[in-house]
């Protein structure tokens, strides 16, 4: 995955069904003697295979393949019979399995991805910085040329993360690994498993770089049928001003209070209902100086004013109350423009770095 050539492919991927030697049936080992370097000579890409220690004599040559899959079904098919002291037991490492997914899940939730792309859409704009940072992943000009800014500066965002989930994610393969083997062995060498771990972090380190691709790939071919030109794409997210938040949730048809007033009718006596209703127009933030801080004060005060209602099995006037609170702590509001929902379906796919590159078009 990009290798420097000036006109040549950012990413690539080699069948040996296609075009090979007998260096293609070189098996693995999970303590090799070689590894597979790519290499560009004469605009022509090429796989070496490099000694990484003295070979003996009638010594068979195996190399680490330190692939990733994300199908279990293979990776329990992938057995491994390098017969190595260290050996994995797999030729393919999984990348759904929880070691590998920890660093995910507790710095990338849902609310870290929503933030990264809402930025790369507000910003709009590459900067030198993000294309190195880009460059030094493997991803150039071949893959990223014809895309919009907001797009590239937010798969400067996910490189960033996949860098620095990099650097914690063999910590977590370790523990993990000592207290699976802990369960069956009682001589474990540390030294051997942090460099196992090490292996398998790369892996999945590259697994995450080549989904990134293959999705971009995918994203590009979706904005060339909607737009003719992807660079024509604008932003899928948009952020409220807090005029528009106050219109989305207290005042236009179809606002947050207009359904909650909707929903609530066949519950209330008429006059309890225009009480509500009145008091609520008395606390339109609309004219505050400061209409964010005004529109925090009035959902606080409904949140209240409807909890303070009483509650049937029918009707749960509590829990409009807690959905309320939610909505009063909120601090950005955002919309995603209309046609580009296919767009936002796959970013959301390209948050998890995975699932994506098994998408068919």
């Amino acid at each position: 995955m990009g290798f420097g050539d000036a006109d040549g492919y950012d990413l690539v991927v080699v069948d040996a069904m296609h075009k090979a030697n007998y260096a293609s049936r070189i098996c693995h080992s999970c303590r090799p003697n070689c590894e597979a370097k790519v290499t560009a000579v004469d605009g022509q890409y090429q796989i070496g295979i490099y000694a990484v220690r003295p070979i003996e004599y009638g010594e068979e040559i195996a190399f680490d393949y330190n692939s990733v899959t994300e199908s279990k079904e293979e990776y329990e098919a992938s057995v491994c019979l390098c017969g190595s002291q260290v050996c994995r037991g797999s030729y393919l490492n999984l990348t759904g399995e929880g070691a590998f997914q920890k660093v995910l899940k507790d710095w990338h939730g849902i609310l870290d991805r929503h933030h990264l792309l809402l930025g790369a859409c507000k910003l709009n704009f590459v900067s030198e910085e993000d294309y190195i940072d880009l460059g030094r992943a493997g991803l150039g000009s071949c893959l990223l040329g014809g895309l919009p800014g907001w797009l590239i500066a937010y798969s400067t965002r996910l490189v960033r993360f996949i860098n620095f989930e990099r650097t914690k994610l063999p910590e977590e393969i370790l523990r993990h690994n000592l207290e699976e083997k802990g369960k069956h062995f009682a001589d474990i060498s540390i030294e051997v498993e942090k460099s196992d771990a090490e292996v398998q972090a790369e892996g999945v380190y590259n697994q995450r770089l080549q989904n990134l691709a293959l999705t971009l790939d995918k994203v590009r071919y979706v904005m060339r049928c909607v737009f003719g030109d992807p660079k024509k794409a604008p932003p899928p997210l948009e952020r409220l001003s807090p005029e528009a938040a106050v219109s989305f949730l207290w005042k236009a048809e179809g606002s947050l209070v207009d359904e909650l007033i909707q929903c609530m009718a066949p519950h209330m006596d008429d006059s309890m209902l225009n009480d509500l209703k009145s008091k609520i127009r008395a606390h339109d933030p609309s004219g505050s100086d400061d209409i964010q801080k005004e529109l925090r004060r009035s959902l606080i005060w409904l949140r209240d004013e409807v909890r303070n209602l009483p509650c049937t099995y029918k009707c749960r006037h509590d829990a409009a109350a807690d959905l309320i609170h939610i909505y009063a702590h909120t601090k950005c509001f955002f919309r995603v423009k209309v046609g580009l929902i296919i767009i936002l379906f796959f970013l959301l796919l390209l948050f998890w770095f995975g699932n994506s590159s098994n998408l068919k078009l």
